[in-house]
């Protein structure tokens, strides 16, 4: 809720033309690879008792949409582009996501692995899934 709050504030803003920075693409976004240790290892001390486990908690989810937004980015750069079905794709995947939740999991992992293989970069190197001649 806090980001689609978020893009649709920014949204406004740069439509009255009061937006200071060019808006960023959002597909190219990249995360370091320490991402991945540092959230292993937040996502380990969730599972602690107390306060340590609270506030590992807290960064874990934290750590854990931000991969899934990097796994939505990997979709919609690199899966969904060029596919005919693309409004489909998408709007079903969003969907599920809403309606069942879990399957952010498998969007966080998606994120993860493009953090750590850098499947966009891939893609766009051999020209992309639907492109001729791949």
């Amino acid at each position: 809720t806090t980001l689609i709050d978020f893009y649709l504030a920014a949204r406004i803003v740069r439509a009255s033309g009061r937006l200071p920075r060019p808006w960023p693409n959002l597909a190219a976004t990249k995360l370091p690879r320490l991402v991945l240790p540092v959230t292993a290892l937040v996502l380990a001390l969730s599972f602690l008792p107390g306060w340590i486990g609270f506030a590992g908690t807290v960064f874990a989810a934290s750590f854990l949409v931000i991969l899934a937004l990097i796994g939505f980015a990997v979709m919609h750069s690199v899966i969904a582009k060029g596919s005919a079905g693309r409004g489909f794709i998408l709007g079903g995947l969003y969907a599920t996501v809403l309606i069942l939740g879990w399957p952010i999991v498998g969007m966080a992992l998606l994120g993860a692995a493009d953090t750590a293989l850098d499947i966009r970069a891939r893609a766009k190197k051999r020209g992309g899934p639907n492109q001729p001649g791949t």
